[in-house]
């Protein structure tokens, strides 16, 4: 803001008063006039300042008011990405209740997931887009506010300065700027609430790009249960687990039914794989007992647990956990279906064990 010079009485000063009453007095000995006519004289460009101050304070509070609106503005956009984030999340939902629970034709249910999966995939893209702008939008108001802020220290400098000189009507203008100095501290908590809801807005639409991957997972596992169950050729080392039961399995010497993840080019271990599917996030928890526990003859039971098929992606593993060699893994996942691998520590152990997903 550009300061204004202004001569009172002794001297000239920028944007504060450079003479109180006490300096009038001392002039009143060379003074002809009346001195009340100075005291007035002094008093009316006093006023003048006061005046000056106020507009300053006025254009603030307007570029105060021009900060608040656009976060408005953006509080609105976020309001609008969230909406179409629970829609699509309703949409997910539903699929994963119907693979889960195989309502409808499988080839009606993969039609119906590949026109929900690019619809939902074109939302997630201009989600993705107008959650870049509002990151945007965040990191002008940010600008902004610290402009501000800037320009408000610079007239509490001014205003400390009108202090020091007993200027007139002072109090009135601290106020003021107390008012705008909280009203930037509401707008930088505002700002702040903005991209923390921008940031968790972003989190989810990553979360439902993966939910439509596990969807095409889901799926295929459904046709594979039920092409087993029409004599369709399938994997024979696989089996479907619904999810909170337990079954019982065996790893046996015979070369067919091996682990994919534990295997190397000097050994090779024995395995079984179970698949589950689930429609809503859950905390899970595999367990594969041995000899141990008497649930079987196996000694030393390990377990995987890979995204989608057996040759999905490996998300975690685990040996003894379970206790007395036995193994546990226990995860939070979201819908979808995933595989379990369960095989052994060494690659000379055989026999049989109880496996629960629960």
């Amino acid at each position: 803001m550009r300061k204004k010079a202004i001569r009172i009485g002794c001297y000239t000063t920028a944007l504060m008063l450079s003479c109180t009453i006490p300096c009038m007095a001392a002039n009143s000995n060379s003074s002809a006039g009346n001195p009340f006519d100075e005291l007035r004289a002094l008093i009316t460009e006093n006023r003048s300042l006061i005046e000056v101050n106020q507009g300053a304070i006025a254009d603030l509070e307007t570029k105060t008011d021009a900060i608040n609106a656009r976060v408005d503005s953006v509080e609105s956009n976020l309001a609008a990405v969230a909406e179409q984030v629970a829609a699509n999340s309703a949409d997910i939902t539903t699929a994963f209740q119907r693979i889960a629970t195989a309502q409808g034709d499988i080839e009606a249910l993969r039609d119906d997931l590949g026109t929900l999966a690019g619809q939902h995939q074109a939302n997630i893209a201009a989600m993705q887009a107008t959650l870049a702008s509002i990151q945007n939008q965040i990191n002008d108001l940010v600008a902004q506010s610290a402009a501000l802020s800037t320009e408000l220290n610079e007239r509490v400098v001014e205003l400390r300065s009108l202090i020091d000189n007993n200027a007139v009507g002072i109090d009135a203008l601290v106020m003021d700027i107390s008012m705008l100095n909280a009203q930037v501290g509401s707008i930088n908590s505002s700002i702040l609430a903005l991209s923390n809801q921008q940031d968790n807005l972003t989190s989810q639409v990553a979360d439902q790009s993966q939910q439509l991957t596990n969807l095409a997972a889901a799926l295929d596992a459904l046709k594979a249960r039920v092409d087993s169950y029409h004599g369709v050729p399938s994997d024979p080392c696989l089996e479907v687990i619904a999810f909170g039961d337990t079954v019982n399995g065996e790893l046996v010497n015979d070369g067919q039914c091996t682990s994919d993840s534990r295997s190397s080019s000097n050994y090779t271990y024995a395995a079984r794989y179970y698949t589950f599917t689930i429609a809503s996030p859950a905390t899970v928890s595999i367990a594969m007992n041995g000899s141990c526990y008497g649930n079987g003859t196996l000694s030393d039971p390990y377990l995987y647990l890979h995204l989608g098929g057996r040759d999905g992606q490996l998300l975690t593993q685990n040996d003894d956990s379970g206790g007395c060699l036995n193994s546990l893994i226990t995860q939070t996942l979201q819908p979808g279906t995933y595989t379990v691998e369960a095989t052994s520590f060494s690659s000379t152990q055989y026999g049989t064990f109880q496996l629960s997903v629960q």
